[in-house]
């Protein structure tokens, strides 16, 4: 997502303090895993900041380069295809949505195995292109089962204003 180690160290703070805000905020218990959103979302931007200091020091391939990448690609690949749909499926009281949403985190869950799967099976290349990170490796299903699961939710769902979110997410 950002274009330097100081841009995702920046992020990461930033997000931090609006994720510990955001769940302090949160109405009840069930609204804390959305409100967690920005914090797992700081967690991703420091483990990108860490993958960047290692690209640009020469410290790839290294242990430190291998955690900032799996680490970053964990929370791409892993964690948001079922943490976004899971933190609107607890909250979704319309039986037709919950469905709706249940089959995006279901969706989600099959992405998230199998891009497990295809993270371990062979080696990633993380190298810096035109100011970004480039990830080479492999994925088992189209971006748009990915996709599909993580915004089918956002826009769905009853949550007054959640849609912004998908758009951004977009």
């Amino acid at each position: 997502m950002c274009f330097s180690p100081e841009a995702s160290f920046t992020a990461s703070a930033v997000l931090a303090v609006i994720g510990t805000a955001t769940i302090k905020r949160a109405p009840a218990k069930p609204f804390y895993p959305l409100a967690m959103i920005p914090l797992l979302f700081a967690i991703q931007q420091f483990f990108e900041g860490i993958l960047w200091l290692a690209l640009r020091h020469d410290y790839y391939p290294t242990l430190v380069s291998a955690f900032g990448q799996y680490g970053f690609l964990t929370f791409a690949y892993l964690i948001w295809p079922v943490w976004v749909p899971f933190s609107l499926f607890i909250l979704e009281h319309e039986p037709w949505r919950r469905n709706v949403i249940l089959g995006s985190l279901f969706l989600g869950g099959i992405v998230a195995s199998g891009d497990l799967f295809a993270l371990f099976s062979r080696p990633i290349e993380s190298e810096i292109v035109n100011c970004s990170i480039q990830y080479a490796h492999p994925k088992l299903f189209p971006k748009i089962l990915y996709a599909t699961a993580v915004l089918v939710p956002c826009f769905v769902s009853s949550l007054r204003n959640i849609w912004i979110f998908g758009v951004l997410i977009a």
